[in-house]
This record gives structure tokens, C-alpha cells and sequence, in this order.
């Protein structure tokens, strides 16, 4: 699964200060594994022009990485150093960018970069959070409080709630919407699955979705095409 966002940045500037494109595309990717789906990622990061990829579940380890040409790869792995969870933020390396801090707990792995733009810094948060961790609000609320005051984190929950398009709403769902709801954020999604399982017995649902904060409504589009979720900010 693939989530894209499209960012427009009035004056955004790269590295070397020139600028750039007035669109910045963002995908939000659940890896399984990403040094066993790298090609496939790569295919997308070229064919779709992708400046910024938020991955879920890529099974890194201190021992392990990857790289990716004409990007930067910043990463967060599952805090037992096994090869399982973890996040990652891949980045083209023209966009100026400050990696932030990694978030490191058994429920939740998020990477934090900040982009520059002319009037302010946004933060760009890769998460994953594993499905067996019943997080309560309390822990979202840390979470949230140390992405700053302009974030957009996007990636895999594991969490349900009709608020933002899934069939049903389970416990986690409830905690990370009222966490959301008291930190003055906006939950944004397609309202389509995003998770399929391998039984045909079963339904598909969301559990991918973006957290926004401090991006005013009317600026804020979300599309889709046949494999990819656009969130357009203009």
C-alpha cells in the first residue's frame, strides 16, 4: 500500500537555494520488508516523481540499510534492534531538510524530518505503530507533542475508526482520535482500504491515514488514481 501527498510551497527552496517545483509529492508506503521491495519502490519513486516517501515496516536493523540514488534515507528501527517494524523517511537530495528526532518505543517507530519553506518549517513524520500494542491517548498525546507546531505524519497505525473511513471502530481507534482531537490535529485519508488481507474470507479496511497539524482546511485536497492517495496542499 501507498499513500501519495502532493504539498505546494509557495517560495520553498532546495539545498542550493533554487526553486523549486511548486508541488512537493509525498507517499506514504507500508515496506513489509523494504530490502525485498526496494525495485518495487524505486519504480515509484522515479515513475511517479516522488520527492518524499514515508515508509512503514522497513525491517531494518543497526546492521542493515539501504540507499537509495539521488535520495537521502533517514530511519527509525523497533527498539530490540530486530528486523521487524520501523519507519523511514526517503527523501530527494535536493530538498533541504533537518532530521528531527527518531521516535523509538515497542508501539510506536516514526522518523521526523523538517523541510524548509520561506515562512516556516514543516515536519514530515514516517510512523508505524504494530498491530498487537493497544496504545492509549496518553501515548499518542507524547507522541504528537514532540512532532512541533506544523507536521504531517503519515504512514500504518493499525487502527480503526470510521472518522477516517474504516468499517468499524476498535479501542486503539478510539485512543488515537482523541489524542488527535485534543492536539487540535485533523485525521485525512481517501476513506479506501489500504490493507488487504491474504484470507479472501476476510474484509479489507484503513489503517493507514495521514495526521495533519496547523495546515488550514481549504488549502488541503486529497485525491486518488488507481494505486496512489494524493494529499494536495496548496
Amino acid at each position: 500500500m501507498h499513500q501519495e501527498t502532493g504539498i505546494q510551497y509557495p517560495g520553498s527552496y532546495t539545498q542550493n537555494k533554487a526553486k523549486m517545483n511548486s508541488t512537493l509529492k509525498l507517499t506514504a508506503w507500508n515496506a513489509n520488508g523494504l530490502l525485498q521491495h526496494q525495485q518495487e519502490l524505486r519504480a515509484v519513486l522515479d515513475t511517479e516523481k516522488v520527492d518524499v516517501c514515508l515508509v512503514s515496516e522497513t525491517h531494518f536493523t543497526k546492521q542493515s540499510c539501504i540507499k537509495f540514488r539521488g535520495h537521502k534515507v533517514c530511519h527509525t528501527i523497533h527498539p530490540e534492534n530486530s528486523a521487524r517494524g520501523g519507519s523511514a523517511v526517503i527523501i530527494n537530495e535536493n530538498i533541504h531538510l533537518h532530521e528531527e528526532i527518531k521516535y523509538e518505543t515497542e508501539g510506536i517507530q516514526a522518523t521526523a524530518v523538517c523541510i524548509k519553506a520561506r515562512n516556516y518549517s514543516i515536519v514530515i513524520v514516517g510512523i508505524y505503530c504494530p498491530p498487537k500494542h493497544p496504545l492509549k491517548k496518553y501515548e499518542y498525546l507524547e507522541f504528537l507533542g514532540q512532532m512541533g507546531n506544523r507536521f504531517i505524519v503519515g504512514g500504518d497505525f493499525n487502527a480503526k475508526n470510521t472518522h477516517w473511513g474504516s468499517r468499524l471502530t476498535t479501542a486503539k481507534g478510539r485512543e488515537v482520535l482523541r489524542a488527535i482531537q485534543e492536539t487540535g490535529c485533523e485525521a485525512m485519508s481517501t476513506g479506501k482500504p489500504t490493507y488487504w488481507l491474504t484470507d479472501p474470507g476476510k474484509i479489507p479496511d484503513l489503517i493507514d491515514f495521514f495526521i495533519i497539524k496547523n495546515i488550514p482546511a481549504q488549502y488541503l485536497q486529497i485525491e486518488e488514481s488507481h494505486v496512489l492517495r494524493t494529499l494536495i496542499i496548496r
